[in-house]
């Protein structure tokens, strides 16, 4: 289990390191990188609990109230103006040492999803709280908006 959070939290420090081509657009090498890290996320942390009865895993696995964690503080452009970036603000509200892993969807004016990114982060303390960015891989219209989903809280 530490091992797919620690590789998850990883691979999405370096893809917040986002490289573009002189156009504009992402090297393969990010969209790898990115694909990777959704992978991991969709794959791997789901089935990852600690074990014993169901309302302990669901505490353990961050099911349980995780989403009360996370609350979007901006939703803008990344520095280039040309990326959606969300803002997030993040409160560890559990008993221990937690990892996020957070989704995040980018909207355009109809509601409807443009594009999708995630957001990690690492060890942080009871009561503490930290701040982190999600942007987006793709070009978002003027008209975007931010939407936080899937919140998933492991006990680091």
């Amino acid at each position: 289990m530490g091992v797919f959070v620690a590789l998850g939290a990883f691979l999405c420090r370096y893809a917040l390191r986002f490289r573009h081509d002189q156009e504009g657009t992402l090297t393969m090498r990010t969209r790898l990188l990115l694909t990777a890290l959704t992978l991991i996320a969709a794959v791997a942390l789901p089935g990852c609990t600690s074990g014993g009865d169901d309302e302990a895993s669901a505490k353990n696995s961050g099911h349980a109230n995780a989403d009360i964690d996370v609350q979007l503080v901006k939703c803008g452009w990344d520095k280039s103006g040309r990326f959606p970036q969300a803002e997030l603000a993040i409160e560890n509200h559990s008993s221990k040492r937690s990892s996020y892993l957070i989704q995040v969807e980018f909207l355009n004016g109809s509601g409807r999803r443009t594009s999708e990114s995630t957001a990690a982060l690492d060890d942080l303390a009871p009561g503490r709280q930290a701040k982190t960015k999600a942007i987006g891989p793709s070009k978002a219209p003027d008209d975007f908006s931010c939407n936080v989903g899937k919140v998933t809280r492991q006990v680091s």
